[in-house]
């Protein structure tokens, strides 16, 4: 069952990498609800780190 988690995963037109998916939490990076340079990098080290997708809470994008 483990080995599932790392095969990719195909979600409409987007294939996934792994099922790894960090959830959407208040991180404390945005500015008057808008997505800070911070939080884009934050977000990109994540992935970086092996993360399969990413969402972000309590922001406009």
């Amino acid at each position: 069952m483990l080995s599932t988690a790392y095969e990719p995963l195909k979600l409409g037109p987007i294939t996934l990498p792994n099922r790894f998916i960090k959830a959407g939490a208040n991180e404390n990076m945005s500015k008057k609800g808008r997505p800070t340079r911070a939080m884009l990098m934050h977000h990109e080290e994540l992935v970086k780190g092996g993360v399969g997708m990413t969402t972000m809470a309590y922001v406009a994008v």
